[in-house]
């Protein structure tokens, strides 16, 4: 038998059969590819999304460039105070200042020192008072 016999024989089945198999094809091809009305819808949802996630992302790139003005103006104000601290640092007091500064620590202990003995004197003459009153006081109810 021949190819030619073999295709005459099944020519009537293929040609019964063959446009069912394709409808029914298409119909599933179409089943598995969306369709324009869902793209367009799905589309929109997405451009939605997408504007939603752009104005969030600008309030925080604003947010972000705000505390970075913030920190950068915090940053400069540390900055000159660290200089004019370093510039303080830098400036060694002379000895003819350090004895200045000494000397002044000196007198101020010595004022110290002197009240300090004159509450001692006034605190011993009035514990002497006190003990005269109390003397007399007792030698006074004896009699």
């Amino acid at each position: 038998m021949s190819v030619f016999d073999y295709i005459q024989a099944i020519w009537p089945f293929l040609s019964g059969v063959a446009p069912i198999v394709c409808a029914a094809l298409v119909l599933w091809l179409q089943s598995m590819f969306p369709t324009k009305a869902n793209i367009t819808d799905l589309q929109a949802a997405l451009d939605a999304k997408l504007k939603g996630m752009e104005q969030r992302l600008s309030d925080k790139i604003d947010e972000h460039e705000e505390r970075l003005d913030t920190g950068s103006k915090k940053m400069a104000d540390l900055d000159k105070r660290l200089a004019l601290e370093e510039d303080d640092r830098r400036q060694a007091p002379t000895r003819a200042e350090m004895a200045a500064h000494i000397a002044d620590l000196q007198a101020g202990y010595a004022r110290l020192e002197a009240k300090i003995d004159g509450f001692g004197r006034l605190l011993e003459t009035q514990n002497e008072y006190l003990h005269t009153l109390i003397e007399q006081g007792l030698n006074g109810a004896r009699k």
